[in-house]
């Protein structure tokens, strides 16, 4: 299918809906999906619902807020309990179907009470090809993804994000923070916190790709490596500080930054 043929499916789509509820994460995918619905639906028949959670960076959550409103959407934020629930406290690897299933559930709930037709996302065809455990839970709960259903690549996002005009047209790609942590490893406010601390502080010297690891009594910091440099400059003022969040030990991945290195873990097992 030609772009210009997936952008006349993708209103056609949501036309069809009607009245939507958004899960907004901020990113570039449900931006487009927002700002397509507002486009196509009008402000009235669309509600961008943002969620935080002890899961979710701070700045993630009041940035997702701030887009949603520049877009031009009715924002509302809702908080999910996510450490209540035990299989996402132990980190397992069905944590993130869990923690997909609580925001659907949510989101299902404003639906029904506004009396909206359907609850969507930002999925997008790049996503219908791995193990994602949020495809699970949300055919369990019926969302919907149009940019899945026109058939959009992460290509054709990035541009009609641009002939949009939505403002994270090329923003990169986040990763949840429960990948800073082992598979089953309970997880707990205080752990969450200093990972969160860490990340903010280090990105303030400079780091702006940065993962800090957290290995219970040790942070492994994974950075791009031609910041190596500054990062030895500034690595007594680094260990001091991840120490005073209450690392023990404080390490550089010689690897560098890479995507998914939590999982070497689970494979081996």
């Amino acid at each position: 299918m030609e772009y210009i043929e997936k952008v006349e499916k993708l209103k056609a789509v949501l036309a069809s809906m009607e009245k939507v509820v958004i899960a907004f994460s901020g990113g570039v995918d449900s931006s487009l999906v927002l700002a397509a619905a507002l486009d196509v639906l009008g402000e009235e028949n669309v509600l961008s619902v943002v969620a935080d959670s002890e899961l979710i960076m701070k700045k993630e959550y009041l940035d997702a807020m701030e887009n949603s409103k520049k877009i031009g959407a009715r924002t509302q934020g809702v908080f999910l309990d996510e450490l209540s629930i035990e299989e996402i406290r132990r980190n397992q690897p069905s944590s993130w179907f869990y923690s997909k299933r609580l925001l659907y559930q949510e989101l299902s709930v404003i639906k029904k009470n506004l009396g909206f037709n359907w609850v969507v996302d930002g999925m997008i065809m790049d996503d219908a090809f791995d193990y994602r455990p949020g495809l699970k839970a949300r055919d369990a709960f019926n969302v919907r993804s149009p940019l899945q259903e026109a058939e959009f690549y992460k290509p054709d996002v990035r541009k009609a994000s641009r002939d949009y005009q939505v403002p994270t047209w090329n923003k990169p790609a986040t990763c949840h923070i429960l990948s800073r942590f082992e598979y089953n490893d309970v997880l707990t406010s205080e752990r969450l916190e200093r990972v969160k601390k860490s990340e903010i502080y280090l990105q303030e010297q400079g780091f702006k790709i940065v993962r800090v690891r957290d290995h219970n009594t040790v942070a492994r910091i994974e950075i791009e490596k031609e910041k190596f440099p500054l990062f030895l400059e500034k690595s007594e003022a680094i260990e001091k500080t991840l120490e005073s969040f209450g690392y023990t030990f404080v390490s550089l991945d010689i690897k560098g930054y890479a995507y998914g290195k939590m999982n070497k873990l689970l494979e081996k097992k």
